[in-house]
């Protein structure tokens, strides 16, 4: 999200600090403080769970450090996430004069609420009120680093970090699942790539590069993005594309004189092909036009 310097409500910050007063974690709280191996389970006075990331001091983000850019600050930020076991997430941009970044914001990847919808249960059928599942789960949760633009200095600073997630953290031998590790690399796509023009599926392709890597313990990627990336790959249309399907069918020609086939070209652009093959074309004589459904697919069942 980006707004104007002219927008910042100082009031906001204080707000939200004065979200957690009553959840102040004092000395004399240690008493509720429970260790796990990734984070440290907290009760707060008035009965509140907390998270807090359980990592060595170094990799805590410190308020009032300084850097050159806030890139370097949230990769800090993102260093610390990866060892205290959550994701992070890229929030609020607040642009001043020149365009130059005054307010940055860092957030835990589960931070905001997932948007409802409603459902008419008397009127809707089942049909309608399908709604796709997800993996993608919002708490509310308020850890964050916050980096503001000092003028004077002409660097960036760490002027808010809160620790404490309202959720469980992901165990430091389950972090290679998380979303950030999950992502497909260069080589990874390059490999699934490969793999495909070799006539080798994304399933295969998985197998195969889990080996070469070592194990499924080191690759983060699943079955699934293997699959997702294959179906993305094979849905895009480069320039080159249609040109190749044109010289397909025309060598197809050249070695059946019965297949025939015409495309329409708006605008350098392929709008549509019309081919036609030796039992087609006697299907046409025997019986005239047909229309055919498509049992697999549901709508097309009446």
């Amino acid at each position: 999200m980006s707004i104007s310097s002219s927008e910042i409500d100082l009031e906001h910050d204080n707000q939200l600090q004065d979200d957690f007063e009553d959840d102040f974690i004092s000395d004399e709280d240690k008493v509720h403080i429970i260790q796990f191996q990734c984070s440290k389970f907290v009760y707060s006075p008035q009965g509140s769970k907390y998270w807090i990331p359980n990592v060595n001091v170094e990799f805590i983000p410190r308020i009032n450090s300084f850097f050159k850019s806030y890139q370097e600050a949230i990769s800090i930020y993102e260093r610390y996430a990866d060892q205290g076991g959550f994701d992070v997430r890229l929030s609020t941009t607040v642009y001043g004069k020149n365009n130059i970044v005054t307010i940055k914001y860092a957030v835990c990847s589960r931070e905001g609420v997932a948007p409802k919808t409603s459902i008419d249960t008397v009127h809707d059928s089942i049909e309608t009120s399908r709604y796709r599942r997800t993996s993608l789960k919002r708490t509310g949760c308020k850890a964050c680093i916050r980096i503001r633009f000092v003028e004077p200095r002409s660097t960036y600073e760490i002027y808010y970090f809160d620790d404490k997630h309202n959720h469980m953290l992901i165990d430091k031998n389950a972090m290679i699942m998380s979303r950030k590790r999950r992502q497909l690399c260069v080589t990874d796509q390059i490999f699934i790539h490969k793999a495909a023009s070799a006539g080798v599926g994304a399933s295969k392709a998985h197998k195969l590069h889990t080996s070469l890597n070592g194990g499924y313990d080191v690759t983060g990627c699943t079955v699934s993005d293997y699959k997702n990336f294959r179906r993305d790959m094979n849905s895009f249309v480069g320039a080159g594309d249609a040109e190749m399907v044109i010289s397909m069918f025309e060598e197809r020609c050249m070695d059946d004189p019965q297949f025939s086939f015409e495309f329409n070209c708006e605008k350098d652009q392929i709008t549509g092909i019309f081919w036609a093959d030796e039992i087609a074309k006697l299907n046409y004589q025997e019986f005239g036009d047909v229309i055919s459904f498509d049992a697999t697919v549901t709508p097309g069942i009446s």
